[in-house]
């Protein structure tokens, strides 16, 4: 073999040898991507675990601010004896791990309950939507509410536009009560009554300028109550709940204004994370999205009516 052959092959060992290192490389590098992306995926995976712990209970804690609480074998009964006919407190929360007989069964008894007692509906909160048709002792399907859990992004919250005309002041007399009837009658009075809307108001008026920890705001445009919401902080975990604002304000950017003051509040006392549960059908949705805030869980509910 002439020396001109031997240089040529030893050149295209050398370069196959640089090839297969490089290749080497290559797989190695993608094998600690591939390993160092599964760390952080599962690390992202117990960070979001410890989340949705504290947002539970965050709700129970909040909950425990209005309703007295049984424990029973297989759910938790919630009730407000001064507000028997609000949804929100009067309910029981199926367990996580019952079977499908044994949730059958609980259906047929609790709504057994409500008609004995002549209660006005019957809501059962599930960990899920059971698949086969659901229906109560007396032969009636319940309407599905799903509740999605929606968190804020706190980094775009300095972003949110503000209207200079309004003022954000917690509630913290009976004059506010007052005014807090007056814009619940405005909201809801077409759809809930005259009665539950005063009987509500005052319920939780009561809870507000109490020591309990819950807290409600209003929201005064030009000096005119024209919103208002409630602000929940445990530990470091914040929810925000009962938010509206009067039809006639409405898409003036109040809604915004009510929610900055509110995530800030939250902010200045400790909160890490701040959160809201709204209706997967209700146009809110749409105005907390297109802010920022992302769904992170979902809570089911069976709702049976005038049983």
């Amino acid at each position: 073999m002439c020396n001109k052959q031997i240089k040529r092959r030893s050149t295209l060992v050398i370069k196959e040898e640089k090839i297969y290192a490089i290749k080497q490389k290559v797989i190695k590098d993608s094998y600690t991507t591939i390993e160092t992306r599964k760390e952080e995926n599962h690390k992202g995976d117990e960070h979001m675990q410890e989340l949705l712990q504290a947002i539970l209970e965050c709700e129970e804690a909040y909950l425990n601010c209005f309703c007295e609480k049984v424990k029973e074998e297989n759910y938790i009964r919630y009730t407000d004896a001064l507000l028997p006919d609000m949804y929100a407190y009067n309910f029981i929360e199926v367990g996580d791990k019952v079977t499908k007989e044994t949730l059958k069964e609980l259906i047929q008894a609790e709504t057994q309950r409500s008609i004995d007692n002549k209660a006005r509906f019957c809501k059962i909160k599930v960990p899920k939507y059971p698949q086969e048709p659901v229906v109560s002792c007396n032969g009636k399907s319940p309407e599905q509410e799903t509740l999605g859990t929606y968190l804020c992004n706190l980094d775009l919250v300095k972003n949110w536009r503000q209207v200079t005309a309004c003022e954000v002041k917690r509630i913290a007399n009976g004059r506010q009560i007052e005014e807090l009837i007056a814009l619940d009658l405005i909201q809801d009075e077409a759809t809930c009554g005259a009665s539950f809307c005063k009987r509500r108001a005052i319920r939780k008026g009561q809870v507000y300028i109490s020591d309990t920890g819950c807290d409600s705001y209003i929201c005064y445009y030009d000096g005119k109550p024209v919103g208002s919401c409630d602000l929940f902080i445990n530990r470091t975990i914040a929810k925000i709940e009962d938010f509206s604002v009067s039809p006639e304000y409405q898409r003036k950017g109040i809604g915004t204004t009510i929610l900055k003051a509110l995530v800030e509040r939250a902010q200045e006392q400790g909160a890490k994370n701040v959160y809201l549960n709204t209706e997967e059908d209700d146009t809110a949705k749409e105005m907390y999205m297109k802010l920022g805030f992302t769904k992170v869980a979902e809570f089911y509910s069976l709702i049976w009516e005038r049983l």
